[in-house]
């Protein structure tokens, strides 16, 4: 959104402003609660897995290890699929 109200800025005359409008305006304007919004997700889901498992310890061993197998498994399907064994059939 920056780069594009530069571009207006540069070609626009003297005076003239952008004002964002529609879903740009509630775009800009929630962009800075989205840090916000991920870190109380993240302590929520702690504090549920810290109930659930009864311990302080179990929970970052979760947050930690999900996310890693998540990447673990996609980054295989890319290795995969750019060796072309998986997605190639002879015929």
């Amino acid at each position: 959104m920056e780069s594009a109200k530069e571009a207006v800025l540069s070609v626009a005359p003297a005076g003239e402003t952008i004002e964002w409008s529609g879903q740009s305006r509630e775009e800009n304007n929630s962009s800075s609660s989205t840090m916000k919004t991920l870190a109380m997700a993240l302590v929520f889901t702690f504090l549920c897995l810290a109930a659930l498992y009864e311990s302080w310890s179990v929970p970052f061993a979760v947050l930690f290890t999900v996310p890693t197998g998540i990447f673990g498994a996609l980054f295989s399907e890319y290795a995969i699929n750019k060796n072309g064994s998986a997605s190639r059939i002879d015929q």
